[in-house]
């Protein structure tokens, strides 16, 4: 019996520490890695524009899709570092994801698109506030992630990425309800629908969060 409580020992590994401060460092981590990969990689999705002529809204959308995951897989690599443990990732984790980049990337692209037609150009100072929008939905698609492939005791810091992402992705989205006062613009058409989408996503991810909250 001894020799089989020590074997258990030895296999089983330190646990992790779980206090609320270990969360806490896992968020700031992974938000910081987020920063530094959204930064990091317009470098490459530069080059790759220059290099294939491609349409400068096409670049933009790998950018963001390119984001969204790398962020993810950053947060990963956050957990094994301050929560001293790799986190075993549901399918669904992965589809919230996964679904998050794609719905980010297709913002980013047609807004930029939009703006090229009704401005000349995609600099985003022309349509702000709704050029972060792309943002929060990556964001809110990284917390929900962690929120999913979290242990129990560590999901309140995600959490709060949630709520924050999507308390902004409503303040933008009613940001823009005056300018339909007057209708829809011929031309505002597949911007809505990305806008649209954005929308749904943020409702459906957070009631997924909020169901995996209640799983121990």
């Amino acid at each position: 019996m001894g020799m089989q409580a020590d074997s258990r020992n030895m296999t089983a590994g330190p646990m992790p520490n779980r206090s609320w401060g270990v969360s806490l460092a896992w968020a700031a981590v992974s938000l910081l890695g987020a920063l530094v990969t959204l930064a990091a990689l317009a470098w490459p999705i530069g080059r790759l524009e220059e290099t294939t002529a491609w349409p400068h809204t096409i670049s933009l959308g790998i950018w963001a899709f390119a984001w969204v995951l790398t962020s993810g897989l950053v947060a990963l690599a956050a957990a094994r570092l301050t929560l001293g443990q790799w986190l075993q990732v549901r399918t669904l984790a992965w589809l919230v994801l996964l679904l998050g980049a794609i719905v980010s990337a297709a913002q980013l692209a047609v807004l930029s698109d939009w703006a090229m037609g009704r401005f000349g150009d995609s600099y985003l100072e022309y349509t702000f506030p709704t050029s972060l929008f792309f943002v929060v939905v990556g964001a809110l698609a990284v917390a929900a992630f962690g929120i999913q492939a979290a242990p129990s005791w560590a999901r309140w810091s995600p959490l709060v990425g949630l709520i924050v992402s999507a308390v902004i992705g409503v303040s933008i989205i009613g940001s823009n309800l005056p300018g339909l006062a007057n209708g829809l613009a011929a031309d505002s058409g597949p911007l809505a629908a990305a806008t649209a989408a954005g929308v749904a996503y943020i409702v459906i991810v957070v009631f997924a969060s909020l169901a995996r909250l209640r799983d121990s």
